[in-house]
């Protein structure tokens, strides 16, 4: 986590779905409305993170 951006190293496929936006009202079984988001998606790897900084492990849950 690097201020208010997540990397997600593991366990997604090409063509899953995120929710970016709004995971504060998900419950189980709820259903969702996906909006396209005007970023385009990233591909590959993270570009290196600025010297001095230290890599933190990505937050599940």
């Amino acid at each position: 986590r690097r201020d208010a951006l997540v990397e997600v190293v593991e366990g997604l496929r090409a063509g899953d779905e995120v929710v970016t936006a709004g995971q504060m009202k998900l419950r189980d079984g709820a259903a969702v409305r996906p909006v396209v988001d005007a970023a385009p998606p990233v591909t590959g790897a993270a570009p290196p993170a600025p010297a001095g900084t230290t890599a933190q492990p990505a937050v599940s849950g």
